[in-house]
């Protein structure tokens, strides 16, 4: 079971990384060389559509990768805690900061926003690249376990592959 909840956490984690990365580097980069209005409108678009889905992808992400600590223990417990303690900053710096700049952009159209709109954006997008980091270094501390995660799982209930190997060479020798 430790083995798939280390499966499961890392799936989540990372591609909730490569989600913000991609936002980062390929996305806001996009949307702001956009003309004024078409700009405004798909940053609004996007603020809003993953305004929603970000806090469950974030408190998922926080959740598993503390549960993985508690059924971990030891180094690997130790690494999955710090692991969720990056992604708890990374939670307040996302609820005290980015939400309310969020909130602010999704509103934002051609015809209605304030003057220094693109001030605002570059404040969220600092703001988002110092998540990014944390996210990403919470995944790096969390990768560098040694496979405590499978080392944790008692021998009895680890999968053994090379059992099957050892029927087929035993009934092949007793063959000749």
């Amino acid at each position: 079971m430790t083995v798939a909840l280390a499966a499961l956490t890392i799936t989540v984690v990372g591609l909730m990384v490569g989600v913000e990365l991609a936002v980062a580097a390929v996305l806001n980069p996009i949307i702001h060389g956009l003309a004024v209005g078409p700009s405004l409108e798909a940053g609004a678009h996007g603020g809003r559509m993953l305004g929603r889905l970000m806090p469950v992808w974030y408190i998922t992400s926080l959740a598993l990768t503390a549960g993985l600590a508690a059924a971990t223990g030891g180094a690997g417990g130790a690494l999955s805690l710090t692991a969720a303690a990056l992604l708890a900053v990374s939670v307040v710096l996302s609820v005290a900061v980015l939400v309310p700049i969020n909130n602010r952009t999704s509103t934002w159209t051609a015809d209605s926003h304030p003057d220094d709109w693109r001030e605002q954006r570059r404040r969220w997008d600092g703001f988002h690249l110092a998540r990014v980091a944390l996210i990403v270094r919470g995944v790096r501390a969390r990768g560098h376990d040694g496979g405590a995660a499978v080392d944790a799982v008692p021998r009895r209930d680890r999968a053994r592959p090379q059992r099957a190997n050892i029927v087929v060479s035993k009934a092949y020798t007793e063959a000749r």
